[in-house]
């Protein structure tokens, strides 16, 4: 691990310290923002050889408490994309749900993003981000189909004997996308399943026959825009 300290500010062993960093390794550059006792330098002694470290920021503080206020200070004064969790991210050894995909003291914006609610007879409604158009996690694509967080990474997965996942324009906006199985759509169109709350049988039947599949994240280009946006569920699954 290489590790470059620009901050101005003396890294120093006998105090804590809250920090924002710039991680450039093999798969890319990310930012991170954290706290630690004693010099980051030794936080992060056990990343590989491959890992370049910047320190961007460091600020000394005389207790844990009061860095850790600081840090949770800096995070809501900083909100970004934080996309990254277990072994999806930069960082060998830990931290990885704390970084973000971009600049975010430097106002760089994040990539663009979207809420996707996907239903189907079998998950009923599970939720995840879609991306435009550069997806923050492709670096770690290699992850996909090994542990389940990144199952809904880079689009829809197959529900065995659904169909396929189509777009419901009337119930989709640009910030908020529906997606039916063809399988759910029939189901409640032939009323051996109740319509879902904000997405009507008249939303499902126009999807049909616009016929609109989405395999992958990408897919946004070729969506349609009719419906109100929705906000992230407070009970339903979310990846």
């Amino acid at each position: 691990m290489n590790i470059e300290n620009l901050s101005g500010t003396v890294d120093r062993p006998e105090v804590f310290h809250t920090y924002y960093l710039r991680i450039a390794t093999a798969d890319g550059v990310f930012y991170k923002f954290g706290y630690c006792k004693g010099t980051v330098a030794h936080r992060y002694r056990k990343e590989p050889k491959g890992t370049s470290i910047t320190v961007l920021a460091l600020w000394p503080h005389a207790s844990e408490a009061a860095a850790l206020r600081h840090e949770e200070k800096l995070v809501k004064t900083y909100p970004g994309l934080r996309p990254y969790i277990g072994q999806c991210g930069p960082l060998i050894h830990g931290g990885n749900t704390e970084v973000y995909c971009h600049d975010v003291m430097g106002q760089e914006p994040p990539p663009a993003s979207y809420i996707v609610r996907m239903l189907s007879c079998r998950y009923d409604a599970i939720y995840s981000h879609g991306y435009q158009a550069r997806n923050p996690r492709a670096s770690f694509r290699h992850l996909e189909g090994t542990v389940r967080y990144m199952d809904y990474a880079f689009g829809p997965k197959e529900v065995p004997n659904e169909g396929s996942y189509l777009q419901v324009p009337l119930a989709s906006h640009e910030e908020s996308v529906t997606l039916a199985t063809e399988g759910y759509i029939d189901a409640v169109l032939n009323g051996s399943r109740l319509a879902r709350p904000g997405v009507s049988k008249k939303a499902l039947a126009d999807a049909l026959e616009r016929y609109i599949p989405v395999s992958s994240w990408d897919d946004y280009a070729s969506m349609e825009f009719e419906g109100r946006p929705f906000s992230k569920p407070r009970f339903d699954e979310w990846f």
